[in-house]
C-alpha cells in the first residue's frame, strides 16, 4: 500500500474512518494490512478518537541508506543534490535526509539500463585534483611529490597510493620485442611520437602470451616505451628517466642534473584531472580493451591545438630564434583553463632550467622567448617548459611531446586500473550515451501521423 502524501507538507491529521476509507483504496482489505503498510507509520494520539501519520521516516532516507539503494559512493549522492537531481531537508551533515522518491527514480533508471550509466554521472577518481590553481595526486601536492620521489617510487604512489622501489622498472628488456622495434617501418625523420604510435601494436604482440597481471604490463609497456628511440639490448639503465634520456641524447650515462630535472618534468604532468585523453582511456577501459589498446588510444590524441599538446610548435619556435628567425612567435606563452593565474607546473619546470642551462648557449633563446612573452602580457605553460627542456638537452625535434606522452602514459595506466575496479565494483558497462538525433525522420506509411519529435536512441 502506498498513501500519496506530499512530503514537503507537515503530517496531515485525519479521522480514522478517512483513514480507513484512504486505505481501502489503497488496497489495504484489513485494519492489519493498513498496521503492517511500510509506507506509514500511525500514531496514535492519545485523548482523541483522531489518528496522525507522520510520512517522514518513510519518505526521507539517511545518507547511508540513500548510498546503498543507489549503490553508489557518498560522493554521488551528493553530486546528484547538487544538480537537483535529488531533494533533502535538514542541514548538512548526519541530519540530512533524502527524498526517497528521487532515490527510488534514480534506482529505477538503473534497473531499466542495467548495462548503463546516467549519461551525466560524475566519474568517480582519486587520482588527482585541481583545486585553487594547484594540482594534487592522491591529495598531495604534486611539485612537493616532484621533489621528494623517484620516478618509478611516483608510478608506484599514483598506481597504489604507496610508494615502493619500483623494482620492476630496471628489469631486462625483452630482446625479441628490442628486436620489433628496430623493424618498425617508420621514415628515417619520423618524429619521437609517431614511432612511440607505431611501436604499440609490436609491443602489444610481444606481451600476448603473459595476460593476467596490469601492473606488471604496465611497468613492461613504460621500459619498452623508453627504449623506442634506441631499442638496442644494452646494459639495463639505472631507472625509466635514464633509459629514456639514453635513447634521445645517445649518451649511454645522462648527467644526474638532466636526469633530476626530466624526472620532475615528467612527475608534474603524469596526470591533469580527466582530460579528453585521460576520458579516452577509460572508456576504453570501461568496454573490456586491454592496458595496450586502451593506452594506444590516450596516444591518438596526444598532439593536437590544446595545452598540453602543442609542444611541437614551442619547439620549432625556438629552433627558429636560434636560427635568428625573429617571428615573435609566443608559442608556449598561452594560460591554461585550468590554470587561468598561471599554471604552477610551468612556473616550477621554468625556474628550474637555469640549473639545467649553465655554461649551455641555447639558455639565452629561452630567456629571449620568455622576455618577448613576457613583455607581451603572456606566461609560459607546460607546453613551453617541456619544450624548453628537450631543446636545452639538445634532442631531436619532437621529443618534447614524447617525454610528455611517456609522463603521461603512467597516469593514463593510473586511470586504466581505477576503472577497471570501478567496472568490477558496479557490474555495468559505463559510458553509455543517449545520442539526439536530429537528422532526417524515416518516411511513414499511407495515411500515419507523422512523428516530427526529435528521438532519442540509445548510444
Amino acid at each position: 500500500m502506498s498513501l500519496d502524501v506530499d512530503s514537503r507538507s507537515p503530517p496531515p491529521i485525519c479521522s480514522l474512518p478517512d483513514l480507513l476509507g484512504r486505505a481501502w483504496h489503497g488496497g489495504c482489505n484489513t485494519v492489519s494490512e493498513l498496521l503492517n503498510s511500510s509506507a506509514i507509520n500511525i500514531l496514535v494520539d492519545s485523548g482523541s478518537t483522531d489518528l496522525k501519520w507522520n510520512s517522514h521516516s518513510a519518505q526521507w532516507l539517511t545518507s547511508a541508506e540513500a548510498v546503498e539503494r543507489l549503490g553508489v559512493v557518498p560522493e554521488t549522492l551528493y553530486a546528484y543534490v547538487s544538480r537537483g537531481l535529488i531533494k533533502t531537508t535538514g542541514a548538512r551533515g548526519s541530519n540530512r535526509r533524502y527524498l526517497r522518491r528521487d532515490i527510488e527514480a534514480l534506482a529505477s533508471k538503473g534497473r531499466r539500463s542495467k548495462r548503463s550509466r546516467p549519461a551525466d554521472t560524475p566519474v568517480e577518481s582519486q587520482i588527482s585534483l585541481i583545486q585553487n590553481g594547484v594540482l594534487y595526486y592522491r591529495g598531495r601536492c604534486a611539485s612537493t611529490l616532484a621533489g621528494m620521489l623517484r620516478f618509478e617510487e611516483f608510478t608506484d604512489w599514483l598506481w597504489h597510493g604507496t610508494p615502493s622501489r619500483g623494482a620492476d622498472a630496471t628489469a631486462e628488456l625483452d630482446r625479441d620485442a628490442l628486436a620489433g622495434l628496430r623493424l618498425l617501418p617508420a621514415p628515417a625523420d619520423a618524429l619521437p611520437l609517431d614511432r612511440l604510435r607505431m611501436a604499440l601494436p609490436v609491443l602489444a604482440a610481444h606481451r600476448q602470451d603473459e595476460p593476467g597481471d596490469v601492473v606488471a604490463a604496465g611497468w613492461w609497456l613504460l621500459r619498452h616505451s623508453a627504449a623506442v628511440m634506441r631499442p638496442d639490448p644494452g646494459p639495463a639503465t639505472s631507472g625509466l628517466v635514464a633509459g629514456v634520456l639514453s635513447g634521445l641524447t645517445g649518451d649511454p650515462a645522462p648527467g644526474p642534473a638532466a636526469q633530476r630535472l626530466l624526472t620532475e618534468a615528467m612527475i608534474l604532468v603524469a596526470d591533469n584531472g580527466l582530460t579528453t585523453q585521460t576520458m579516452t582511456v577509460r572508456m576504453s577501459a570501461s568496454v573490456g580493451a586491454d592496458l595496450f589498446g586502451a593506452v594506444q588510444a590516450g596516444l591518438a590524441l596526444a598532439r593536437g591545438t590544446r595545452p598540453g599538446t602543442t609542444s611541437l610548435a614551442v619547439e620549432d619556435a625556438l629552433r627558429r630564434r636560434a636560427g635568428g628567425s625573429a617571428t615573435g612567435d609566443l608559442a608556449g606563452m598561452q594560460s591554461h583553463e585550468h590554470y587561468p593565474s598561471g599554471d604552477p607546473r610551468a612556473a616550477y619546470l621554468v625556474g628550474r632550467l637555469a640549473e639545467l642551462g649553465v655554461g649551455n648557449p641555447r639558455m639565452a633563446v629561452v630567456r629571449d622567448h620568455l622576455a618577448e612573452g613576457a613583455a607581451r602580457g603572456g606566461e609560459p605553460n607546460i607546453d613551453f617548459a617541456f619544450a624548453a627542456l628537450a631543446f636545452l638537452l639538445g634532442a631531436p625535434r619532437g621529443s618534447a611531446e614524447y617525454l610528455f606522452a611517456i609522463a603521461r602514459m603512467v597516469g593514463w595506466i593510473a586511470h586504466y586500473l581505477e576503472e577497471c575496479e570501478l567496472v568490477r565494483r558496479d557490474g555495468v558497462r559505463r559510458y553509455r550515451f543517449p545520442a539526439l538525433y536530429t537528422g532526417s525522420l524515416p518516411k511513414t506509411r499511407a495515411g500515419a501521423r507523422p512523428d516530427n519529435r526529435r528521438t532519442f536512441t540509445q548510444g
